[in-house]
């Protein structure tokens, strides 16, 4: 992935306004410094010799201006703060109702930025909310009166169809990743970023919808432009959900090797949290493909830094999805007694943050472990703690009808690993949330 050449598909992409037309200027400038040493002599003399001549003075004016406006800046930052916290303690309709009355409020690239800000935080938490402060930022943004840029305004509306997404509000996704792409075709000189942003948030998207090719194609798009322009952390993200597009694939050694290609460019210091997960899905991987001993030793050498993670960040789902991953590498092996242990410490962990699906699958591998131990009476006792899920409110009534299904098995003493295989493979295409 990293050797990145000027192909016929490559150009036929930047045709079609799939790529950003810079790109190609800066593929050429980096191919002509590889295949020439006296053009690249040229070039790192030139930027080694620092600026020059009339430049001086220019950057020397813009440093001053600099100086001056920081206090104006500053003070500009922290009206739009104090606004914004004002605004999201409104309920959302007398919130968008006061951006659009206001005469000379919410006008300002800083309310947009602090609102951006606080819906990523929300983002997985609480998607719903998230699209709430989302929809304020469009607001200001999109304001008839007096818009703000275009690049804003499309980056804002990116980040909306994101947050529609991960709260299960795809078709609605769907149709504003469409406007955007349409946006870009209009206006084919917009932040290169802006090009990269849109396909990885579609190719999310595609991965959701269970769309495995199309998804490959999007991400692996966004993958090069950021790798062109030098953007690796970014690149690095989207690495990590094509490594799950893989997977889905059968491509094996493609997914592991985007996975290690991602940790190879990541800082646990500066990026403790995308190593940690980056760390707990190879070795979930390495478990689910059928290599339970690598799985172990993966996360024996990833330890100090989920442990790191989970005291820093307060991740108590991310801890639970270790333990989780712990009980399925033991019951592979064959520990079942330890497997017992880790999947029912998960399985209630998740009961108690009130994560209905998870815990569902957490009782499927239970259920397996104890089949594969040949204990049908543990599995016996499973069935009180399906009961809560099948009236839970956060689950599909697809799922809670597949559980239904898994609960009546156990009390007929039919079930078995085929009819547990089944019943998870039904959870896991219906997903945590439903698909508007």
């Amino acid at each position: 992935m990293r050797d990145v050449h000027i192909s016929e598909e490559l150009l036929r992409g930047l045709a079609e306004l799939e790529f950003p037309p810079e790109l190609l200027l800066r593929l050429g400038w980096e191919h002509l410094q590889a295949l020439c040493p006296e053009c690249a002599a040229g070039i790192q003399k030139f930027l080694a010799s620092g600026r020059q001549g009339v430049y001086d003075l220019a950057f020397e004016k813009a440093e001053k201006a600099v100086q001056e406006n920081d206090s104006e800046a500053a003070e500009q930052k922290r009206i739009a703060d104090r606004e914004v916290t004002e605004l999201l303690r409104l309920d959302p309709v007398k919130a968008l109702r006061r951006i659009r009355t206001a005469r000379k409020r919410f006008r300002s690239s800083l309310h947009v930025e602090r609102l951006v800000a606080e819906a990523r935080k929300e983002l997985h938490r609480d998607p719903r909310r998230s699209v709430e402060i989302l929809a304020f930022a469009r607001a200001i943004t999109e304001r008839p009166s007096e818009p703000l840029e275009a690049d804003l305004q499309l980056r804002t509306r990116l980040q909306y169809g994101n947050a529609l997404r991960v709260a299960g509000k795809f078709q609605d996704a769907e149709q504003v990743f469409k406007a955007a792409r349409d946006e870009i075709k209009g206006n084919p000189m917009v932040a290169h970023d802006l090009y990269a942003l849109a396909a990885r948030f579609e190719g999310t998207l595609r991965t959701n919808q269970r769309r495995y090719k199309e998804a490959r194609i999007l991400l692996a798009r966004a993958i090069l432009i950021y790798r062109v322009f030098g953007e690796e952390r970014e690149a690095a993200q989207a690495l990590l959900k094509i490594a799950f597009v893989y997977f889905q694939l059968d491509e094996l050694p493609r997914s592991f090797e985007a996975i290690q290609e991602a940790l190879s460019v990541l800082d646990s210091d500066e990026d403790l949290s995308l190593v940690a997960i980056a760390r707990q899905v190879l070795a979930s991987y390495l478990c689910d493909s059928g290599d339970a001993e690598a799985a172990r030793q993966s996360v024996a050498q990833s330890t100090e830094i989920f442990d790191r993670y989970v005291q820093e960040a307060q991740a108590e789902s991310f801890r639970l999805l270790v333990v989780w991953l712990r009980g399925r590498i033991a019951r592979n092996l064959g520990e079942y007694e330890r497997a017992e242990g880790l999947l029912s410490e998960a399985a209630e962990g998740y009961s108690d943050i009130e994560n209905s699906f998870d815990t569902a699958l957490v009782l499927l591998d239970l259920a397996d472990s104890y089949l594969m131990a040949g204990d049908g009476e543990s599995v016996r006792r499973l069935v009180p703690e399906i009961e809560p899920l099948l009236a839970a409110n956060d689950l599909d009534q697809e799922v809670i009808a597949a559980l239904l299904l898994f609960q009546n098995s156990i009390s007929q003493d039919l079930v078995s690993s085929a009819t547990v295989a089944m019943v998870r493979k039904k959870i896991q295409k219906i997903g945590p949330t439903k698909s508007h």
